[in-house]
């Protein structure tokens, strides 16, 4: 999908209300620049597999950073670990309290990155895996140019089989998703243009091969970036 520049603006000015760049000091946002990796792309595109192929590989490099949610929980998030699940009010709280670096709200409920678990992380000289929707890694950009994007993207059908299988969502939360992904793929593909000559990259990785939930290309390519933007 063709974004133009006036609905990319559009994006990015809602995107930004979301980002709370106040909250940390410009000395991290500097550093940080250096030591975040954020793994973004639409709902299915295998955005966690891809931070856990990366995790499996290099374990005393990596950290994912997972967000704090409200949304319910399921019997797969228990065994995977990926969120810390809170009620609204303990969100809210957690909100006033300055805690989180962005937040977002979908259907399920509303998503905020634990500024302190960043923090965390980098003090133990990791680099931190932050895995957003497109919208929120643009926003994220703006604040920390430095910081690399890896935008995952896949065929429309792959997209459809994967959220089916996941078995979260209703068929009409699919649809909204999968009209979104065609939005998002767009904007990444002005990102990709915007930041090519600029200190930091946006790449795109086509995540739609399924001889396994994350192709080994898919890993070698992300590694690749990582290490070539990042001096690791």
């Amino acid at each position: 999908m063709i974004v133009d520049d006036k609905e990319l603006i559009n994006t990015l000015k809602r995107a930004s209300a979301h980002v709370y760049a106040n909250h940390i000091t410009s000395t991290e946002l500097k550093r940080w620049g250096k030591t975040i990796v954020c793994i973004a792309g639409p709902s299915g595109v295998g955005k966690h597999t891809l931070c856990h192929a990366l995790i499996k590989q290099h374990p005393q490099l990596f950290f994912l950073v997972g967000p704090t949610t409200t949304r319910k929980c399921t019997i797969k998030d228990i065994k995977e670990n990926r969120y810390k699940f809170v009620s609204k009010n303990e969100f809210k709280r957690l909100e006033q309290a300055r805690s989180f670096i962005y937040i977002h709200k979908t259907i399920h409920g509303f998503y905020g990155t634990d500024i302190s678990s960043i923090r965390s992380a980098i003090k133990n000289d990791k680099i931190v895996l932050l895995v957003f929707r497109s919208f929120g890694a643009v926003a994220l950009k703006c604040v920390i140019p430095c910081m690399l994007v890896i935008s995952l993207k896949a065929d429309k059908d792959v997209l459809l089989k994967r959220l089916l299988q996941r078995g979260r969502d209703k068929r009409g939360d699919i649809i909204k998703r999968l009209k979104q992904a065609d939005i998002e793929i767009g904007i990444n593909e002005k990102m990709v243009s915007y930041w090519k000559n600029k200190e930091r990259g946006w790449f795109i990785i086509d995540n739609t091969l399924e001889s396994s939930p994350i192709a080994d290309v898919v890993v070698k390519e992300s590694w690749s970036f990582i290490k070539n933007h990042l001096g690791r």
